[in-house]
């Protein structure tokens, strides 16, 4: 943390998030969530995930849309349970924060692949690694 005058004012830097006060740091990842589009509290995002829910049901979607809607939904039941997603992470990231057992590491290795998925070099996911990663996010959100 650093303080600085300029001019009549007082600045105060802080090197990273963590160093923010609680409060800040609260109103911070507000202001993330609303600039991502999905609200700015859980019922928001619950009924961003219940549009993208409903857009899937209509089946006019790829298997990587499918794994994304996946990865969204169980992350959303991670947060509700307390853990805190900082945004700045990467999926590899967070996989590593939250001590992965294999099932859930499965998870995020096919929603890397869906997030470049159509790129070249990028392996197709099949409809049986879709079904295996919807048993995954039941069971790990139950």
């Amino acid at each position: 943390m650093k303080k600085m005058k300029l001019g009549e004012h007082s600045v105060v830097m802080f090197d990273s998030i963590e160093e923010l006060p609680i409060v800040r740091f609260q109103k911070y990842n507000k202001m993330l969530m609303l600039d991502a589009g999905l609200g700015s509290d859980l019922t928001a995002l619950d009924a961003h995930l219940a549009r993208v829910g409903e857009f899937i049901k209509t089946g006019e979607t790829d298997n990587a849309a499918r794994v994304r809607f996946i990865f969204i939904d169980y992350m959303i039941r991670r947060i509700k349970k307390g853990y805190f997603m900082k945004r700045c992470m990467t999926p590899a990231e967070i996989g590593a924060e939250i001590a992965l057992e294999d099932d859930e590491k499965a998870l995020f290795a096919v929603y890397d692949k869906a997030r470049y998925a159509g790129q070249r070099g990028v392996e197709e996911i099949t409809d049986a690694m879709v079904g295996e990663l919807q048993l995954v996010n039941r069971k790990r959100n139950q």
